[in-house]
């Protein structure tokens, strides 16, 4: 799938593998956060990101376009998709936030 950053400090965040600022998360969550943007760009379609179920992909609610991807019990990937075919199954992925869960 192809893959945008929307934010620019989650982009940094990816290609330089460290703690910023913006997000002072341990290695292991900086790790698993680009194990599953490699897995998203790898994902031919929605089918394969929705089959790995320990990522518990799964829609937000109030929201059109946005979802989410488990990085751990407490932490999710909130991105959200420009779908390209109407049977929504492939789309572009816009990596926009690492949110707490449930806060």
């Amino acid at each position: 799938m192809e893959t945008i950053f929307l934010n620019k400090h989650l982009e940094k965040l990816y290609k330089e593998a460290k703690k910023n600022k913006k997000y002072p998360l341990p290695k292991y969550l900086i790790d698993k956060y680009i194990e599953v943007v490699d897995f998203i760009k790898a994902a031919d379609t929605i089918v394969a990101i929705r089959s790995r179920r320990s990522y518990k992909f799964e829609k937000l609610a109030g929201y059109n376009s946005r979802y989410s991807i488990r990085l751990n019990k407490k932490y999710r990937l909130e991105i959200e998709i420009e779908w390209i075919d109407n049977k929504h199954t492939i789309g572009i992925f816009g990596i926009d936030e690492i949110s707490k869960h449930y806060e």
